[in-house]
């Protein structure tokens, strides 16, 4: 008896897997093989002759099958009965299945901070909700574990992930198949892990976990909210505190520029006293005793307004050219009517009878305008005042013909009393924050 080898099938001309356990041909005689990494498929075209045009490994999990030790394979009617350690499982020829590698992965464990998800669900301190686990804030070390369906060798297997939310690429595992993270921030993430094998055939779908890690308080935001109220509500208080503390400042300020203010005018007052006093005894030395009975009348008069005024700060401007007018009047009566004068105010500008000022500011400059003015000088004397405002300022032009104020002075140095206390008192009213309008004097 004679052996004629009709062909080889092989690894070099097809077969996977040469360690074949038993074959059994289908209706369109395609051999089915049991080898020892699995189930294999090789479509020769004829029984005893002709190559072999493919040669594809069949994974027996897309059936539901888990173990992959077959021990018997057996044709019948189109369908492929295998049966092995995992059971027994029967395939149709014609499926569409021959035409793909499917690999299913799947996840095989998870930890938090070194607790497993069981764990954590059973004692309370992560919970799910339509498929998606919720941890607390404080879990934020987090390792997976995964694993594969594969009819083959384990070392075979490499796995790819990304964690959507972080992770934007693929990540490939050189070895092993545990995913570590750590500090993750708050929020939900979706780890997606795939599987291929020597052959680079992907698995045809990826294993999908949801997980949430929980904020924890300073990172919601009713904290966030709550720290900016209270924020706002600081920077308001201490705004406020610093107005108060300004007003209480300028409250002080306004206290001392007022009774600085008040100590003028108490100065004020007796000059003036002395001088009309001291006019009424020259007044009574040059003339009648009826001319000196009407100018004490007019004096008393304006003595009576001028304590009237002195209990106040500010009065109003038409006061104060009352007094004005009967001061020149009480000074033409001492001079003999040695000089004449014309006092004017602006009626075109309704504010200006508006306007508040100071007792007795005006009364010295008019006082030095006569004496050392207009006193010294022979023949025609004249003296003009006027009142008026102009852009918001207050204008008291003196004017006179005299002999001038450097001429006028009758010691070398002096130093009109009047006047420097009716500059401190304009000083002292404006620091004390009691005028509104600036001051401009002209003479």
């Amino acid at each position: 008896m004679h052996l004629h080898l009709l062909r080889t099938i092989d690894k070099e001309n097809g077969l996977l897997d040469p360690n074949a356990n038993h074959i059994e041909f289908d209706d369109e005689d395609n051999i089915w093989m049991n080898a020892f990494t699995g189930l294999y498929w090789l479509q020769c075209g004829t029984k005893s002759k002709g190559p072999v045009y493919y040669s594809r490994r069949i994974p027996l999990h897309l059936a539901g099958m888990d173990a992959p030790m077959i021990d018997r394979i057996d044709y019948h009617n189109g369908k492929l009965y295998t049966m092995g350690v995992g059971g027994m499982l029967v395939i149709h020829t014609s499926s569409k299945a021959l035409n793909h590698h499917p690999i299913a992965t799947y996840l095989v464990s998870g930890t938090a901070n070194g607790r497993t998800f069981e764990s954590l669900l059973d004692a309370g301190i992560a919970h799910q909700h339509h498929a998606i686990l919720s941890l607390p804030s404080a879990y934020r070390q987090l390792s997976f574990e995964m694993g594969t369906v594969y009819y083959g060798f384990d070392d075979a297997i490499r796995y790819s992930y990304r964690l959507l939310g972080q992770d934007a690429e693929w990540k490939t595992l050189l070895q092993g198949n545990s995913i570590n993270y750590s500090n993750l921030s708050s929020g939900t993430y979706t780890l997606e892990c795939r599987s291929m094998n020597l052959s680079d055939a992907e698995s045809n779908t990826s294993c999908q976990y949801v997980f949430r890690i929980e904020p924890a308080f300073y990172e919601t935001w009713w904290f966030r909210l709550g720290l900016g109220l209270f924020g706002f509500a600081l920077i308001v208080f201490l705004i406020r505190q610093r107005d108060k503390r300004k007003q209480n400042e300028n409250r002080i300020a306004m206290q001392l520029s007022e009774l600085k203010l008040e100590a003028l005018q108490s100065q004020m007052n007796p000059h003036f006293i002395f001088n009309a006093l001291n006019s009424i005894q020259n007044y009574i030395l040059q003339h009648d005793e009826l001319e000196a009975a009407r100018y004490l009348s007019k004096f008393s008069k304006l003595m009576r307004k001028t304590l009237d005024h002195s209990h106040h700060q500010l009065i109003a401007i038409t006061d104060i050219v009352q007094s004005l007018q009967m001061y020149l009047e009480l000074e033409a009566f001492r001079f003999n009517h040695e000089f004449t004068y014309h006092l004017s105010i602006d009626e075109e500008d309704d504010r200006i009878h508006t306007l508040e000022l100071p007792p007795m500011l005006l009364q010295p400059f008019v006082e030095n305008a006569i004496i050392h003015g207009l006193m010294p000088k022979q023949g025609d004397k004249k003296l003009e005042i006027h009142l008026f405002l102009k852009q918001n300022c207050f204008y008291c032009v003196i004017e006179d013909n005299g002999v001038g104020r450097q001429h006028g002075k009758a010691r070398e140095g002096h130093i009109s009393r009047g006047q420097k206390l009716t500059e401190g008192m304009i000083e002292s009213s404006g620091n004390s924050g009691k005028l509104n309008r600036k001051y401009k004097l002209l003479m």
